[in-house]
């Protein structure tokens, strides 16, 4: 159950597979506000949002056998790096 402190409500939240949803979007992975996006169901996720969605994504990378793969940016991005992104592991 996931309560909406603004609003006031409470709503069921089925969890989402990340894992499957980055394996759907092939080479170019998926991005920590991407990520955040999907997992608290939101076009503009908080900042908040955006660190824990990292933090998962860092657990899947830490998992033994690694799940995911960091490449390499910045976070937010930059003029000469790009954004990072996390790609399914071979």
């Amino acid at each position: 159950v996931t309560f909406d402190a603004r609003t006031g409500l409470a709503s069921i939240s089925h969890d989402v597979d990340l894992l499957d949803c980055i394996g759907k979007l092939g080479r170019d992975g998926i991005t920590a506000v991407q990520a955040a996006r999907l997992l608290y169901r939101s076009e503009r996720p908080s900042k908040a949002d955006v660190v824990r969605a990292r933090r998962k994504l860092n657990s899947h990378c830490q998992a033994d056998p690694p799940r995911l793969i960091e490449r390499s940016g910045s976070h937010g991005g930059s003029a000469n790096r790009g954004v990072a992104t996390w790609v399914l592991a071979a």
